[in-house]
């Protein structure tokens, strides 16, 4: 191998090791390699911002397409928890989640802005909800 060869080689390598290092600090990227999409929202995801203020209420995701809404809150000091169940299935390529809640007769379609293994953020009607996985 002739010196001016070893060197384009050795430039090469330093360029990709220098590249792989510099994906391997940011988490998020991590996740979106690492896992499928459907593995990052299967899950429970807690509302935390969104069109409505201090709500307590959480999104359930499983494997099985299954899916259910879960809210909690308190009425003139009496606690209260009220859920429904229906299924999920993804829209649009993956680009979107479609849910109809059981004994429904429209469906809801949340468009994903993002989506990591612990941050979910969708968009309903114009509004940003953001979720954090329990």
């Amino acid at each position: 191998m002739k010196n001016s060869e070893f060197k384009v080689l050795a430039v090469g390598m330093g360029v990709a090791i220098f590249t792989l290092q510099g994906c391997g600090g940011d988490e998020d990227y991590d996740d979106i390699i690492t896992m499928s999409k459907k593995g990052r929202l299967v899950g429970e995801w807690e509302y935390q911002s969104g069109p409505m203020d201090s709500l307590d209420l959480v999104y359930e995701f499983e494997d099985d397409h299954d899916f259910a809404m879960i809210l909690t809150f308190t009425y003139y000091g009496e606690q209260f928890y009220y859920k429904e169940s229906g299924e999920w299935n993804w829209e649009d390529g993956k680009e979107s989640v479609e849910i109809e809640m059981d004994g429904s007769v429209g469906k809801e379609e949340y468009k994903i802005i993002k989506l990591t293994s612990h941050e979910l953020v969708l968009e309903y009607d114009g509004e940003g909800i953001e979720f954090e996985k329990q």
